[in-house]
């Protein structure tokens, strides 16, 4: 039986949802209906099945699959066994934010070495130089920046 209270609950968790749906997609970080997904793993209090997330989230099987194999791939999510049941369930992986910051940390080396590299090709007072160092001296600032929150996760991190 549904209550105010109960429906109050989902309308917000609905929404916010399609909120990450949202964002993930505006920001081209991957596709809405992975966004969603993320979105409902966030707010749910236990692992939930591919067929609780396509009943909830009202979505075809095919991008049900495809949003999850995404997340597991990005290691934002986990599938996890469900006691007693042939079936499995995801999560939200206990260290996605931590893959997040490791997966971006790589881009910023990469483009950190590629200034590095490219000062060898040019004169030292030249536009480019000038170009390539302030590139190297940003990416360099930004690699301190997600190591320190590296370090900080790994102290916030949840004790099991």
């Amino acid at each position: 039986m549904s209550t105010p209270s109960h429906d109050a609950h989902k309308a917000k968790r609905a929404a916010f949802v399609e909120k990450v749906g949202l964002q993930v997609e505006s920001t081209g970080w991957m596709p809405r209906m992975s966004g969603r997904v993320l979105g409902l793993l966030l707010v749910s209090e236990q692992p939930v099945t591919q067929a609780e997330i396509r009943e909830e989230l009202l979505a075809s099987v095919g991008a049900i699959s495809s949003a999850s194999r995404e997340l597991i791939a990005k290691r934002l999510a986990r599938r996890v066994s469900i006691p007693g049941s042939r079936h499995t369930a995801m999560e939200l992986h206990p260290d996605a934010w931590r893959s997040l910051e490791e997966d971006g940390l790589r881009g910023v080396q990469d483009y950190s070495a590629l200034a590095r590299g490219g000062l060898e090709d040019f004169a030292p007072h030249s536009a480019a130089a000038r170009n390539l160092q302030r590139m190297r001296d940003y990416f360099a600032v930004v690699e301190e920046r997600m190591q320190h929150v590296l370090g900080w996760l790994d102290e916030t991190a949840p004790r099991g």
